[in-house]
């Protein structure tokens, strides 16, 4: 693809993410998320992938093993912004994307305190597990600073529905690494 058209199609989902979040994507917020789409190369190939409605196999391309959209959703939660990428998490971007830690976009939105985003994940699938820690997401709101009971009732409800699935959901903090060394004594 060229970087003319690259550039293109990049300009063109900023303002369509602007026209469709105009409350979310506010003066400051609209120049650290361009500021991290811009912060590099991959981040905009990624957008360009997503971009092309008629090629499915253009994020294998630009990503094959999945850890620059790891990267890129966990920037993109830590400012607020989810909604943004909602569209593609069934086309491309895992919602459940761990880093090396096995922290997830989840965790992440725990951490910072954001129940949209911690919505839009969860109505997208995000699964409700451990860190390397042995934390889950619910673990970490409780543990901030100013715990949001609202954030909490959503996990709850979510964690419930998870359970009624016969998915995993892990509701006491085990430190993985401690357990594992106890055991190999």
């Amino acid at each position: 693809m060229a970087n003319g058209q690259n550039v293109d199609r990049i300009s063109q989902w900023f303002e369509s993410m602007e026209t469709e979040h105009p409350r979310l994507l506010q003066v400051s917020k609209a120049t650290r998320f361009r500021e991290v789409v811009n912060s590099c190369q991959p981040f905009r190939n990624i957008i360009a992938a997503l971009s092309q409605p008629d090629d499915a196999n253009a994020m294998v391309v630009v990503d094959p093993d999945g850890a620059l959209r790891r990267q890129f959703l966990h920037e993109i939660t830590k400012i607020g912004c989810c909604v943004t990428l909602e569209r593609y998490f069934r086309k491309g971007i895992d919602v459940n994307l761990t880093d090396d830690h096995d922290v997830t976009a989840l965790h992440l939105a725990a951490e910072y305190g954001n129940y949209e985003d911690m919505k839009v994940l969860l109505d997208n699938g995000a699964k409700i597990k451990p860190d390397w820690r042995g934390l889950n997401p619910l673990h970490i709101v409780a543990s901030v600073i100013k715990p949001r009971s609202k954030i909490a009732e959503l996990l709850i409800q979510y964690m419930e529905q998870q359970q009624k699935e016969g998915l995993q959901v892990y509701t006491t903090c085990k430190n993985k690494r401690t357990d594992s060394k106890a055991r190999g004594r």
